[in-house]
């Protein structure tokens, strides 16, 4: 059975590499054990140092490709995840948010 490919989307700008690149990774490893395969933006075979609009090109390309995107909380704060939602929701993909669950956890609800 295919597993639906989804797009992980979250702030990066303002945070330390260290911050966003261990909720990725955490996030990553959520949904893969909800059963999606995973496109993460951090593996879009770009350099760090590329520039925002490299990445951003890189990253509509991964997302297009997808069945379905999630946004991690915070994404609001976010420039290139507003557009990233804008593009998602305009192509008819389903969009999960991520929100708090009360716990000092979090948990996904759809939004169509």
């Amino acid at each position: 059975m295919k597993k639906d490919r989804i797009y992980l989307s979250g702030r990066i700008s303002g945070l330390e590499p260290s911050e966003y690149k261990a909720a990725f990774s955490k996030r990553q490893r959520e949904l893969e054990e909800c059963g999606f395969e995973v496109v993460n933006p951090l593996n879009n075979g770009l350099p760090e140092d590329a520039t925002t609009h490299e990445h951003m090109r890189a990253d509509f390309a991964l997302l297009l490709g997808c069945d379905a995107a999630y946004f991690m909380e915070g994404w609001l704060r976010s420039a290139g995840c507003k557009v990233e939602f804008d593009v998602a929701t305009a192509c008819g993909m389903p969009v999960y948010l991520e929100v708090p669950d009360g716990l000092g956890g979090h948990k996904a609800c759809h939004f169509q």
